[in-house]
């Protein structure tokens, strides 16, 4: 699977729609190369694309604690 296959995979999960208050058109219009105003799609980005790229979880985890200011 490539990453974009992966990341409309995850965007399936119905957490997002119930929890995150995301339509099904939001989701369908989104992908790893246009920002998101979502914090939760924008993580899952990193993930999906840290992944992609072998970068190291501390890295990943870095970039998603950089996101929130934490």
């Amino acid at each position: 699977m490539t990453a974009d296959e992966i990341f409309k995979v995850m965007l399936e999960n119905p957490v997002l729609l119930e929890k995150y208050g995301l339509t099904k058109e939001e989701l369908e219009n989104m992908s790893l190369s246009k920002p998101s105003q979502h914090d939760i799609i924008e993580v899952i980005k990193m993930i999906v694309i840290g992944i992609e790229n072998q970068q190291p979880e501390s890295s990943i985890n870095s970039q998603i604690k950089t996101h929130f200011n934490i």
